[in-house]
């Protein structure tokens, strides 16, 4: 979402609306059609940065989400994505190895991932080469299994891949490109909602997280930065390779990989945190980001315990931005909540915007949605109240400008998930609970939450019924009317 501060205007995405002004219920200016269809790019006919051109509607998918009704399988569970990867930002050229430990969820004689933009050059399962076939349209990978493979089996998976991998335009975000985007300088990966799959083969949904280890190799004299602790590095014929494990289970469009020539600042251990802050050539370090700890100790005395064992940022400058104009744009002003490491534009290091990706360490990165269209309101909605977690209260000071503009946050269609719907009226939703039910009982009903879901997956139904569990309070009826009524309710006494 844009927000304006006295030195900059930031998007703060976790993710974000596209021009200034917009508002909850504003759509942002898009090419092609704004309604809540699936629409699955083709290659062939789709330019980079405008609205996907062919339709295809496609319900298949890991769940029952209606913004993305065709991402994931439900007959794969992963467990553990590794990740092999060779990169040279001066070519943009990448090969790829993953593999991929899972179990299967029902009997199958094929398995499909999400996967687009790259060739295939190999795959196996449990050791035996198997057949592909890669639909385009669909952006799916299927593989033959050797034979019919009954639920519950564990299989291991390898797929190797090449290719000059390319962001895709997003429906979420009005044409904007995400997945792995790539200048001769360097490279970054912001794949929120669904630009995972621009990189590996995937079950590209939120319902599936699992646990990544990433080795990569870069020509000198660059650095390759991924989620969790650096396991080490190692220097190679043609470069360095840099092993980077997360051990907590994650969200694919939280994994990332960068790339290019970096300064590294040690931040230290705090509370059990590692934390490191990186810089690219060029760019002076920053106060705001550096205070990161003290605002995970903030959160963490009213949250609970941090939920990894890293923490801090990276920025990446203009130089490694490519795209439609739309896409530049919005990248040179934006930042997300990578799972144990953040990455932030360099217009984006503000310190509201460095506690809005903190906050979402837990909510969003340690407790996941299930559903993008019905939870997506918790997700940025409490990001954006923490922002002002020493002062609740000035949220009551912009209620009449948000109640001017509302719409209920709680079942939202693909293309407003990113719009001040989530974030302010979510924040809203969050700001009368705590009214509703007081201080206390509302921070204990946030760490019970995060304490109970941690690693794993939650909904909105699963938050209405923590918070009548622990206020000892039917609030079916208060979340009803600040969720779903089309006329905004008055805030708590």
């Amino acid at each position: 979402m844009l927000r304006r501060t006295r030195s900059a205007v930031v998007v703060v995405w976790s993710v974000a609306v596209l021009a200034s002004g917009i508002a909850c219920g504003e759509a942002p200016e898009a090419s092609g059609d704004a309604a809540p269809t699936t629409v699955v790019a083709d290659a062939a006919t789709s330019a980079p940065g405008t609205a996907p051109a062919a339709e295809v509607l496609v319900t298949d998918g890991i769940g029952e989400d209606d913004a993305f009704p065709e991402l994931g399988t439900p007959d794969l569970d992963v467990d553990d994505y590794a990740l092999d990867l060779r990169y040279d930002p001066r070519s943009g050229e990448l090969e790829g190895s993953v593999t991929i430990r899972a179990e299967v969820t029902r009997d199958t004689d094929e398995l499909e991932l999400d996967f687009q933009g790259l060739e295939v050059d190999a795959a196996s399962v449990d050791h035996d080469l198997v057949d592909v076939d890669v639909d385009a349209r669909r952006d799916k990978l299927t593989i033959g299994l050797p034979q019919t493979t009954a639920a519950g089996t564990d299989v291991t998976i390898v797929v190797d891949y090449h290719g000059a991998p390319e962001p895709v335009a997003t429906e979420a975000l009005g044409g904007v490109e995400v997945g792995w985007h790539a200048g001769p300088e360097g490279s970054f990966v912001l794949s929120e909602p669904e630009g995972a799959s621009t990189w590996y083969p995937v079950n590209n949904h939120p319902l599936d997280k699992a646990t990544y280890s990433f080795r990569v190799t870069v020509p000198a004299p660059f650095t390759a930065i991924a989620n969790g602790e650096l396991v080490g590095s190692e220097q190679v014929t043609d470069g360095t390779t840099f092993e980077w494990r997360m051990d907590a289970p994650m969200a694919s469009y939280l994994a990332t990989v960068v790339t290019g020539e970096f300064d590294q600042v040690d931040g230290g251990v705090h509370d059990g945190v590692s934390y490191s802050y990186w810089y690219p050539a060029g760019v002076a370090p920053s106060p705001s980001l550096e205070q990161s700890d003290r605002d995970v100790a903030l959160l963490a005395s009213h949250l609970g315990p941090f939920p990894f064992t890293t923490y801090g940022g990276i920025v990446y400058p203009a130089s490694f931005i490519t795209g439609s104009e739309r896409t530049r744009g919005f990248l040179s002003g934006v930042a997300l909540e990578n799972q144990g490491i953040s990455l932030f534009a360099a217009g984006a290091v503000v310190p509201s915007v460095v506690l809005h990706e903190a906050a979402h360490q837990w909510m969003g990165d340690s407790v996941s949605l299930s559903d993008w269209s019905r939870d997506i309101w918790w997700v940025e909605g409490f990001a954006y109240f923490a922002e002002h977690v020493d002062d609740p209260d000035q949220l009551a000071d912009d209620y009449p400008q948000i109640r001017a503009d509302w719409q209920p946050p709680g079942d939202l269609r693909v293309d407003d998930l990113f719009l001040g719907c989530a974030y302010e009226c979510g924040a809203m939703v969050f700001y009368a609970l705590y009214r509703e039910v007081g201080a206390d009982t509302f921070w204990a009903i946030l760490r019970e939450f995060t304490s109970r879901y941690r690693h794993a997956n939650a909904s909105t139904g699963d938050l209405i019924a923590v918070a009548g569990e622990v206020s000892g309070d039917d609030l079916t009826a208060f979340f009803d009317a600040w969720l779903f009524d089309e006329t905004p309710p008055k805030l708590p006494a």
